[in-house]
């Protein structure tokens, strides 16, 4: 083994702070405390594609790790009761299963079931989703989005999400969809229709629409990081559903611009004081980010690949909280996604100390 090597492990195998986030909140090195919360109870799919269900301040992992996620509201009523008479039926049987599933059969072609949420407007993005699986039969079926019209989905014997977004053509924004061939049979569950320009996890409802809060996690600013003038290198494994205005993977309260958030659909920023550098990205695809700073000059790192560095002044402040997957403080800047390895060194890593990490 080389020296250059020996050094190299030697500075990734001591990190200020370590927060795996696979499966708990427990930090494999580092001080302080990391804390969670959300005001609401919430549902999450466990590593193995079950649909579980956690209470109020319980954190949610799933396979991609620590789920992180701002407010959203399913406007649908009855999502798990698709016998209730909110739900309009046309050529099609509909029997409750149990654990929230509806079986569906169409008794002649393009069966339908449809709900018209009256809470759509024309100038808003919103997301119909929910979950099918074939029974039996072609297993064709077809959802209705009026900005965005018909999309064909061939199903298959295990539950998949579909989902599709776009501003409402009118007022009476139309939840629907279609069995083409008579005789087919399907199972759905996690029906909603939410505010956001991505689905969110599923958020069940009765009589009205439900609210589900925002996550909040941090972990307090106990000698884990250093101080804003010295090196630093903050590295994590991350993925977003989609953009908002103001998600963010990781920011350090308390300094000026000390954070990764998404600047568009394609380009991301990590900040650290005066500056910043670019790095493209994509929804639902997880990426190994980091943040490097050396006093001087400030890189990002993505899936091992640097960007040139910009030379710019330290965060002004002192840094009183790390937020994961968001601000860290009253469930603001939230990234909707998922994080994990979460790391804070004390020197600025290279790029063969980055790959390793």
């Amino acid at each position: 083994v080389t020296a250059p090597l020996v050094g190299a492990i030697g500075n990734i195998n001591s990190p200020l702070l370590d927060l795996p986030l696979n499966n708990n909140l427990s930090m494999k090195s580092g001080v302080g405390s990391v804390t969670f919360s959300r005001a609401t109870t919430a549902t999450y799919i466990d590593r193995y594609g079950v649909l579980k269900h956690a209470g109020i301040d319980e954190p949610r992992f799933e396979k991609d790790g620590l789920l992180i996620e701002g407010a959203s509201t399913n406007e649908l009523k009855y999502s798990e009761d698709l016998t209730n008479a909110v739900w309009g039926k046309s050529n099609i049987t509909v029997t409750n299963q149990g654990g929230g599933i509806t079986r569906l059969t169409a008794t002649l072609d393009n069966g339908t079931i449809v709900q018209n949420p009256t809470t759509y407007n024309t100038t808003d993005i919103f997301t119909n989703s929910f979950y099918a699986r074939k029974i039996s039969g072609s297993g064709v079926i077809t959802t209705f989005y009026p900005a965005g019209g018909p999309v064909v989905t061939n199903l298959t014997s295990e539950f998949q999400k579909i989902s599709q977004s776009g501003v409402q053509v009118d007022s009476a924004g139309r939840y629907y969809f279609v069995l083409q061939t008579s005789g087919d049979v399907i199972e759905v569950r996690g029906c909603q229709v939410e505010q956001l320009p991505f689905a969110s996890s599923y958020i069940p409802t009765t009589t009205s629409a439900v609210t589900r809060s925002g996550d909040v996690c941090s972990v307090t600013f106990a000698n884990n990081a250093p101080l804003q003038t010295e090196a630093i290198t903050v590295l994590c494994d991350f993925e977003m559903f989609g953009r908002v205005s103001t998600n963010r993977a990781w920011q350090i309260s308390g300094l000026t611009n000390a954070l990764v958030q998404p600047a568009n659909d394609t380009v991301m920023y990590g900040f650290y004081g005066s500056g910043f550098t670019p790095q493209d990205w994509e929804a639902n695809v997880s990426m190994r980010h980091g943040v490097i700073f050396d006093g001087v000059n400030l890189l990002n790192s993505k899936d091992g690949i640097q960007t040139p560095s910009a030379v710019v002044s330290a965060p002004i402040g002192t840094p009183t909280l790390i937020g994961i997957g968001g601000s860290g403080d009253h469930g603001i800047f939230n990234m909707y996604g998922h994080i994990k390895n979460f790391k804070i060194y004390d020197k600025s890593l290279s790029a063969v100390e980055v790959s390793l990490a």
